[in-house]
């Protein structure tokens, strides 16, 4: 936002008002001098989208100069959030009326833009991930090794002139499993609500869990989520979402490798096995790095995010399920401190007998890996199957109930590794996995609880926080899977 008022007007107190405002979308070149005047590029983006927009953020109701400054550059940040523009300025002019005589405590705004193109196509080759199955707020305890894969992809930009989006994409990898999703977001804009967009989700996904438990998981269905605040998980700064879903999936037993017909898996997974259908609303809220000062090696703040979920009827899936998460980073002169916990339960509900009277390995917690509970494997604590192929010790079968905390010390590395925000640190880490109906007292919960120290190395990327990690188990379950090095990626600190 620049300011382009007269030298007697320049003060932050001064009185004024929002009078009007101007909308151009200009190309690059129009910047320079030309012989002639080019044509205009096509304007898509709406006066009315525009005039929503200041109003949501106060524009209309900043009484005085270095009010209105602070809304339009509020503004200013959000339009360009939408990913719509290429380069988008605000000049503050004083007002003049219909004839161009100048209106008393008026301020004329001239919004200059370069919307970017309408649609975005791309086919080419990419690196297969996954959510984790403890949502994008918290540090998933899912493996997934990288596979390469073929991706195509459709995105098409402010086509109504509101900054909405669509996207479409298609992509197979290197075992023949296909993936299609469609996503159409847009943000709603009101002067009577905070700004809100609005994304609806349809998608056909295969995860395959083989490497944890002995099953692979098709799931196809539609979603449409309500969120207000930062757009993604990959743009900082705090949101919340409520978010309806309707999902078909479809539990697929290992086969073995040497009988035909037979599965390679254990009984829990096979009775779980066939199709099953989850409705569910989910509400979601996090800081998600808003309140640090590195999102990726932070040094000072707190970091907060909770997440609940029910599910129930049209589904056959019933249950309720809420988990939270939070972390304090405190500078000790050349060093930090940081205390992170986690916590979360889930209940199945049969809905008088329109519902599964049990949960689903799928949703129940899975704990243990480099960024969840450090010196066990990833899904290596908690029920475990006597039998099946899906990892040492047999098929994790996840839990309902789960908490972890962990204390670190971390300090900044000299020289190329300081440079590159590099930290080393120690850590003690604690948790426990278990089924409600193990939980008789909070002290069987402490004794529970399985212990480990170690030392690692994180480095923040601009795709997340690299760590790798030796630790040594002090306490364990019988049937726990220890894994001293690790190394994983995150987009959050813990």
């Amino acid at each position: 936002v620049t300011e382009s008022m007269p030298q007697r007007e320049v003060t932050g107190d001064t009185p004024v008002r929002l009078h009007s405002f101007t909308y151009e979308n200009v190309d690059d070149n129009d910047a320079s001098p030309a012989t002639k005047t080019p044509a205009a590029p096509a304007q898509r983006t709406t006066r009315s989208f525009i005039r929503c927009a200041l109003e949501n953020n106060s524009c209309y109701d900043a009484s005085n100069l270095s009010e209105l400054y602070d809304c339009l550059n509020m503004f200013t940040l959000k339009m360009r959030s939408t990913n719509c523009y290429d380069k988008l300025t605000v000049e503050m002019l004083p007002a003049k009326d219909e004839k161009g005589k100048p209106v008393p405590g008026g301020v004329d705004v001239k919004i200059v833009a370069k919307e970017r193109n309408w649609y975005k196509l791309r086919v080419g080759g990419g690196v297969k991930q996954f959510s984790g199955s403890q949502g994008s707020m918290f540090n998933s305890s899912e493996l997934t090794i990288p596979t390469v894969q073929f991706e195509s992809s459709l995105n098409l930009l402010n086509l109504m002139g509101s900054c909405e989006s669509i996207s479409t994409s298609y992509n197979v990898d290197q075992g023949g499993t296909a993936n299609f999703n469609f996503t159409h977001f847009s943000p709603l804009l009101s002067a009577n609500i905070p700004t809100v967009s609005s994304k609806v989700d349809a998608k056909y996904e295969e995860v395959d869990h083989s490497l944890l438990r002995s099953y692979r998981e098709a799931s196809k269905g539609v979603s449409w989520a309500l969120r207000s605040g930062a757009a993604n998980v990959m743009e900082r700064g705090a949101f919340a979402e409520l978010e309806w879903s309707l999902l078909q999936r479809d539990v697929l037993p290992t086969l073995h490798p040497t009988i035909p017909y037979a599965v390679d898996a254990s009984s829990a997974i096979v009775g779980e096995s066939g199709p099953n259908l989850k409705h569910g609303i989910k509400m979601s809220l996090s800081t998600n790095g808003g309140l640090v000062d590195d999102r990726f090696s932070p040094t000072r703040g707190v970091e907060l995010g909770i997440s609940t979920e029910l599910a129930g009827p049209p589904g056959d899936v019933g249950f309720i399920k809420a988990q939270g998460s939070g972390a304090i980073h405190l500078p000790l002169g050349n060093l930090s401190l940081h205390l992170l916990t986690s916590m979360g339960a889930v209940k199945s509900l049969s809905f008088g007998g329109y519902c599964l009277p049990t949960t689903l390995c799928s949703d129940r917690f899975h704990v243990g890996g480099p960024l969840n509970l450090r010196g066990f494997k990833s899904s290596g604590i908690g029920p475990r199957a006597p039998v099946g192929p899906g990892s040492d010790g047999g098929d994790s079968l996840g839990g309902e109930f789960f908490h972890t905390a962990t204390a670190m010390v971390s300090g900044g590395l000299g020289g190329v590794g300081g440079g590159v925000g590099a930290r080393l640190f120690g850590f003690g880490s604690a948790g426990t996995l278990c089924n409600l109906s193990g939980i008789t007292s909070v002290n069987s919960l402490v004794a529970s609880s399985r212990l480990s120290l170690g030392v690692g190395l994180t480095a923040p990327t601009p795709l997340g926080r690299l760590e790798a990690t030796y630790s040594k188990v002090l306490r364990q379950g019988e049937v726990d899977v220890t894994q001293p090095f690790q190394f994983g990626v995150a987009l959050n600190f813990g």
